[in-house]
């Protein structure tokens, strides 16, 4: 059916237990590395029979994953801009690439996000922004405060990394 929601963006439980958990750990795979993705398989296929022993091997790797994850974050990824600072992302990306002649490419234009934008996107994007309702995912899910974690520390890496092509340019 053309329109039906596949997500639900107010159940919680869907989320915690669901997509978000999900998305949090394909995303701290990412930042962690291949090799953390393969254990992370390897412990479900183990586990499988016994979801409890399964549950409490996964939350004990996640914690490596997302030691790995920050120190990958701090010592081997540019982090070249913040979604809510959009400006100096494209300013930061600019520096970093300058030398690049751009116009050799004269047909290249961006586009808009594919998900486009509508009342139930609009309806998500309110409850998403809600206090409450992002401190009840985040006490609720260990993977979920970890990409929390993450972020925040996205976002010193990035100050710091400002600061220091800053001091690169003067």
């Amino acid at each position: 059916e053309r329109g039906a929601r596949f997500v639900h963006c107010d159940d919680e439980m869907e989320m915690i237990h669901g997509w978000g958990k999900q998305y949090a750990i394909q995303y701290m795979a990412y930042l962690c590395g291949e090799h953390c993705l393969g254990r992370w398989e390897s412990i479900t296929v183990a586990y499988a029979a016994d979801p409890d022993m399964m549950r409490k091997e996964e939350l004990r790797y996640f914690a490596f994953m997302e030691d790995q994850a920050a120190y990958n974050l701090r010592n081997s990824f540019a982090v070249v801009g913040l979604l809510t600072e959009t400006p100096e992302f494209f300013d930061m990306i600019s520096k970093r690439v300058s030398y690049i002649d751009t116009t050799l490419n004269p047909d290249v234009e961006g586009a808009t996000h594919s998900s486009g934008s509508n009342d139930e996107i609009l309806r998500c994007e309110s409850i998403y922004k809600e206090n409450d309702f992002r401190q009840r995912i985040i006490e609720r899910s260990p993977e979920i405060a970890a990409m929390m974690r993450l972020y925040e520390l996205g976002v010193e890496v990035n100050k710091f990394q400002t600061e220091e092509l800053e001091q690169c340019a003067a």
